[in-house]
């Protein structure tokens, strides 16, 4: 081989490699991109007790977990209202761990689902007329936040499906909060 045809070779080596390393560089930017962005998702679910037995009280909490900023939130559970019972329906108060007012929105109880919602305001009492001095709270909760408890009762031991439909999130400013969603299935064992 010439020195000239050398050189052509090893530009082209050069080149391509150069080309593979810029190709895996994009690829690491990509996937760091879509990680930080299904780190910021936060995820909304129905968490059944660790036991469920038939004839007894069964609580599901529905929890946001890697909540960022949650200053609101609204969803409907679905539930087959000819096998299971819902014996009670109760939002919890972890939205007013910022410091905000808690603006309760139901529970609207349905046959075979229930809507609940709540909203935060930026004082610590939205009832009272506004009172020179009072600072905002510009800010909503992080983390995991449980927004509700529900009872069901079922005399009938079996897999119970119960899923979420309309869920929304948004932060202080009213904004939708990016959320993924996850129903469970109610396993109740006889007594």
């Amino acid at each position: 081989m010439t020195s000239m045809c050398r050189k052509h070779v090893v530009r082209g080596v050069s080149g391509v490699l150069g080309l593979v390393v810029l190709v895996a560089a994009i690829f690491l930017v990509y996937q760091q991109a879509v990680a930080a962005k299904v780190a910021q998702t936060t995820t909304v679910r129905l968490i059944p007790p660790a036991t469920a037995r038939s004839g007894e009280a069964i609580e599901v909490l529905l929890v946001a977990e890697q909540a960022r900023n949650l200053a609101g939130f609204q969803a409907t559970v679905h539930f087959d209202a000819s096998r299971l019972r819902l014996s009670g329906a109760l939002l919890e108060k972890d939205l007013q761990r910022s410091g905000r007012d808690l603006l309760v929105l139901g529970p609207v109880m349905r046959d075979g689902s229930v809507a609940l919602g709540a909203a935060t305001c930026p004082v610590v009492a939205c009832a009272q007329p506004p009172r020179p001095g009072v600072a905002r709270i510009d800010h909503g909760v992080s983390g995991r936040v449980v927004l509700a408890r529900l009872t069901f009762y079922t005399e009938a031991p079996g897999a119970y499906v119960v899923s979420l439909e309309n869920v929304r999130l948004v932060d202080p400013q009213g904004r939708s909060l990016p959320l993924a969603v996850s129903g469970t299935v109610l396993n109740v064992r006889t007594r």
